[in-house]
């Protein structure tokens, strides 16, 4: 099980109060009902339930969902539903007034959230429902960074460390052209800090 993976998500409070605040602005007590597709631990699901909606189904469908379930009852919530299933797989879904979903990778669309979220509007949506996130963007930066170049180059020194005439070279440009995720620091990115572009945007309401 991925725990390290969503002790990250649930560590990030930019991102938990961004969604507290979302949900806090739609729902109506007692009367909106929510789904959480990709609901991980069930965090998004139970502030929902928490917020006063009327009904919440969660959808999940990794081994996580069995943490999501000991969290739902443990927290002693009854109007939770927890599906152990994609919501894409799910037939006849029942109908709601909001979709939360936060199946977002690295890369932003790596988890297939355009997949999820138009199959969430085209049959879990009730229609003038809300999605969230509405839009997503994300921005590609050029990065300058001694630190990480000294990581990744630990190829190179591998030889001299141990005294032998050795050429990595091979792994070491396979280390150079792959993907990491790494906390940079603003002075590491190039043009003033500022993210370069905008590389992906897709608009959910559409």
């Amino acid at each position: 099980m991925r725990i390290e993976y969503h002790r990250t998500l649930i560590a990030d409070r930019v991102r938990n109060r961004a969604l507290m605040e979302a949900l806090k602005k739609i729902i109506r007590k007692g009367e909106t009902v929510v789904a959480d597709i990709g609901a991980g631990t069930g965090l998004i699901g139970l502030m929902a339930a928490r917020l006063g909606a009327k009904e919440v189904h969660l959808y999940e469908m990794a081994e996580v969902v069995a943490v999501a379930d000991e969290v739902l009852k443990r927290n002693r919530v009854r109007n939770c539903h927890l599906m152990p299933c994609s919501s894409l797989d799910m037939v006849d879904p029942p109908r709601v007034d909001v979709v939360i979903s936060e199946t977002l990778g690295n890369y932003a669309f790596e988890e297939g959230m355009i997949d999820t979220l138009a199959d969430a509007r085209a049959r879990h949506l009730k229609p003038g429902g809300t999605i969230i996130p509405q839009r997503v963007r994300q921005f590609v930066a050029p990065v300058v960074s001694d630190r990480i170049d000294r990581e990744l180059r630990v190829w190179s020194a591998l030889g001299e460390d141990l005294g032998l005439a050795l050429d990595l070279g091979v792994a070491e440009r396979m280390s150079l052209n792959n993907v990491y995720v790494r906390a940079i620091k603003p002075d590491e990115l190039l043009d003033g800090g500022q993210s370069a572009a905008a590389w992906d945007a897709v608009d959910f309401t559409s």
